[in-house]
């Protein structure tokens, strides 16, 4: 019996030293695993960071380049502009275009309204009237030397050549004063407001489009612009419709 009891002991001994090293060891098994997983973690935290910061640096590298690209390609575009001095300004294109209505309207007989009543005349057997000196002309070259200052000879010769250049030219001198033809057409333009576009189409020569009301409706027309001597004048125009 004693020896049973002790066998028993014993074995109850070793049961309980195999459950205690059993428990240890999976006690440290279950450390082991955790640590280990949580520095998986924790590098492929580090990890992801690393490329999100990656990927952000190159984004705004990029976008800064794309940036500097664009902004390098429009102030170089806006100095090639600024830079074509040539170009007439916005106030010499409109100072053509008053000038073209102006003598547009000249020659479409508006200087009749400054005749001087009896004083009319015939010349060639046409009906003459003389025009009085408020007009601001007070003969023939007068009014020559205006349309010869702001159009070319090739435009006048286009246009508006029966005014002077002719066997019955619309102006004559006549006993010392300034006769017209008395008669009246349509002329001038009723340009809008606004500046006009100014595009280069040559050397010293660029197109002025500017809009112009044309009995109610808007249409454009293009002048053609050209330096001669320093001087800016029309070289012809085209109409949009």
């Amino acid at each position: 019996m004693k020896k049973k009891a002790l066998l028993m002991v014993t074995i109850l001994a070793a049961g309980t030293l195999l459950y205690g090293c059993g428990d240890k060891k999976g006690d440290a098994s279950k450390t082991t695993t955790a640590v280990t997983t949580e520095a998986a973690a924790t590098t492929e935290k580090a990890t992801e960071e690393k490329k999100e910061e990656t990927t952000e640096k190159a984004s705004e590298e990029t976008t800064e380049k794309k940036t500097e690209a664009t902004e390098g390609t429009t102030t170089e575009v806006a100095t090639e502009e600024a830079l074509d001095e040539n170009a007439p300004s916005v106030e010499q294109a409109r100072e053509l275009m008053n000038k073209l209505n102006e003598l547009d309207l000249i020659g479409a007989g508006a200087l009749s309204h400054y005749s001087v009543p009896g004083e009319e005349r015939e010349v060639n057997g046409y009906p003459y009237i003389k025009i009085g000196p408020d007009s601001g002309f007070t003969c023939v070259s007068d009014i020559s030397n205006l349309f010869h200052s702001y159009l070319t000879d090739g435009f006048i010769g286009d246009r508006y050549m029966g005014l002077f250049d002719t066997d019955q030219p619309m102006f004559v001198d006549f006993d010392g004063g300034l006769y017209m033809v008395d008669g009246a057409r349509g002329g001038g333009f009723g340009f809008t407001e606004g500046s006009p576009d100014i595009v280069k189409v040559g050397d010293n020569r660029y197109d002025i489009i500017a809009s112009f009301d044309n009995f109610g409706a808007l249409d454009f027309m293009t002048i053609h612009a050209v330096c001669e001597d320093g001087q800016w004048k029309i070289d012809g125009y085209e109409l949009s419709y």
